[in-house]
C-alpha cells in the first residue's frame, strides 16, 4: 500500500508518522501539524518532485510548522500613491 495517495491518508499518516518524532505539541496539536507535513508531501508528490525532494519538503515543513505556531493572519495594507 502506498504511503500517499488520497485513499490512504488515514493509513498514510501514522506511515509518516513513525519516520519523525513530534514532541513539539500535545495530541490535538500534534495531529494537526503531522496533517500539514502529510499534505506538503502530498502536495510535492502530486506535482510530480523526484522523491528526494519530496522529502526535502517533508523534512522542511516538519521544521517550518512548530515556527507558525501563536501566528496571527498576516496583517497587510494597501498603500495608495
Amino acid at each position: 500500500q502506498p504511503l500517499l495517495g488520497p485513499k490512504s491518508r488515514e493509513a498514510g499518516l501514522p506511515r509518516l508518522s513513525r519516520h519523525f518524532s513530534w514532541p513539539e505539541f500535545g495530541d490535538e496539536r500534534r495531529c494537526f501539524h503531522q496533517e500539514f507535513v502529510y499534505d506538503v508531501a502530498m502536495f510535492a508528490a502530486a506535482r510530480g518532485f523526484p522523491w528526494p525532494a519530496v522529502i526535502r519538503a517533508t523534512a522542511v515543513a516538519k521544521g517550518l510548522f512548530p515556527q507558525l505556531d501563536g501566528q496571527g493572519k498576516p496583517q497587510y495594507t494597501v498603500r495608495r500613491p
